[in-house]
């Protein structure tokens, strides 16, 4: 792989610039953010002898795909390795949800399948991997998680929404839809003072967070909610379905505002921009799709996933969006083109 500069055609040997990389031309001295790809093939990450001998699977790695010659976006010359920090051990089955508290100084996870007896909810130092609490309550897998903005409360549901008191362990309250249907997702206001969860029925109920006294219903989805998601101001609240739509709704009033259609399949993650003017979704129909929040309109459609998408979330600079597909890889895309940038490959199932 060999690259040059835009200014005065400088040619970059392979190896001496990669992916990310900004600095100047050695030759023009100039400032140079988007180096000319020169050959547009990038090979594979390749097992060593030693390591295929011993059966040792190769290095997490970061790679980009390979793009047309005229792109002017650079990929990397080499893998970029992938640190394993720490590894959280005690599961006994499939962990569905992993949440940090807001100051980071914990990491919640669940798990459960079909059969299984673990169904429980971890609390773990992220540093140390030493779990912290261990919460039993549920009786079936637990779908989702997530911490309240303070931090003081973490939300678990199943058939049964506990709140939980992260700091002892303890429940706090605990509620059962009257319809007996099965919560899915569950998220907290960012001013943490109301709760919304999504329900296999289609229909997305709101809780106070405090006490988890009943608010309101918003009904409009035809099969069931797979994702909700408050606002940064939490005026809004954005919904996914298994009926392909992507719904907006006044969170105060339970008003729906917008359906946004598009989607040829269920919609299973949504993530809104860091200024809060777009929303991004990501479905089983392989795209990933960003919406004007004002208007409902479309905005760009990322078409390259090889694999259903399921789950999105955008940097904090919103130049990027992240991915995780069926197929275990996790990508990132330009927001500003709409093209897929980069992989990160290691995974050996679903993200």
């Amino acid at each position: 792989m060999t690259f040059k500069c835009p200014e005065c055609s400088q040619v970059m040997a392979d190896g001496s610039i990669g992916w990310g990389y900004h600095g100047p031309c050695p030759k023009c001295k100039k400032w140079v953010d988007d180096w000319i790809e020169i050959d547009q093939t990038i090979g594979e990450p390749t097992r060593t002898t030693e390591n295929a001998a011993a059966g040792v699977a190769p290095p997490l790695t970061l790679e980009r795909p390979s793009i047309r010659a005229s792109a002017s976006v650079p990929g990397p010359t080499e893998p970029f390795p992938i640190e394993i920090k720490t590894i959280l051990t005690g599961h006994t089955a499939t962990v569905r949800s992993v949440s940090f508290s807001p100051d980071g100084t914990r990491l919640a996870s669940a798990a459960g399948a079909a059969g299984d007896h673990d169904n429980t909810v971890r609390l773990w130092d992220p540093k140390t991997g030493q779990q912290l609490h261990l919460l039993k309550g549920h009786e079936d897998e637990i779908s989702c998680l997530c911490f309240s903005p303070d931090g003081k409360v973490l939300a678990s549901v199943e058939e049964v929404l506990i709140a939980w008191n992260p700091v002892d362990g303890t429940a706090l309250w605990a509620t059962r839809d009257k319809s007996r249907s099965r919560f899915v997702c569950v998220c907290y206001s960012p001013d943490g003072r109301t709760m919304a969860c999504g329900l296999a029925n289609a229909v997305i109920r709101v809780w106070t967070a405090e006490s988890g006294t009943h608010v309101c219903n918003l009904e409009g989805h035809t099969k069931g909610v797979k994702c909700v998601r408050y606002s940064p101001d939490s005026k809004l609240l954005a919904s996914a379905s298994f009926d392909s739509t992507v719904r907006l709704w006044e969170a105060g009033t339970g008003k729906q505002l917008r359906v946004l259609l598009g989607h040829r399949d269920a919609v299973r993650s949504l993530s809104y921009s860091p200024n809060a003017e777009a929303l991004a979704s990501a479905s089983d129909d392989k795209t990933i799709r960003l919406w004007d929040i004002a208007t409902g309109r479309q905005l760009r459609l990322f078409d390259g996933s090889p694999s259903e998408v399921r789950t999105v979330e955008y940097s904090p600079d919103g130049r990027t969006i992240a991915t995780g597909g069926s197929d275990g890889i996790v990508s990132l895309w330009d927001v500003t083109d709409g093209r897929r940038c980069s992989l990160l490959k290691g995974h050996t199932s679903s993200v």
